[in-house]
Order: structure tokens, then sequence, then C-alpha cells
């Protein structure tokens, strides 16, 4: 597997379908909770891209609180 050389993709993940998908979430519940603010990321919005924390997602899904 490549390993992405731009700094920012190695951080973030993209919210769908990665994050959407860990969760268990389609892509319309994905982007619903995200509007809602009910995603326990955070999500960068670069440009049109929405962009979740790697880090925090891979506490979440280890079982850990994510601050």
């Amino acid at each position: 597997m490549a390993t992405p050389k731009d700094p920012i993709e190695r951080a973030t993940v993209p919210l769908w379908p990665t994050v959407g998908r860990r969760l268990g979430l389609g892509r319309a519940a994905t982007y619903e909770a995200y509007h809602r603010g009910d995603l326990p990321v955070r999500v960068l919005k670069i440009g049109k891209k929405l962009l979740a924390i790697k880090s925090e997602l891979d506490r979440l899904l280890a079982g850990e609180e994510v601050a």
C-alpha cells in the first residue's frame, strides 16, 4: 500500500467512505451526523473536502475516549 506524501493526508481520512463505514453508517447518515454535530471525531473542512482526524478515529475504534 502506498504511503501518502502529503502530511495532511496521513493525519486525516475522508469522512466518507472511511469514517462512515468504520462507524457502521451509510453515506447519507454519515453526512447527516456531521451536519448535526453528532460525530465523535473532529472534522476539518478544506474546500469541499471533509476530513476527520485519523488519530481520533483510531482511538475511538480502539474503545478509548476521544477528547
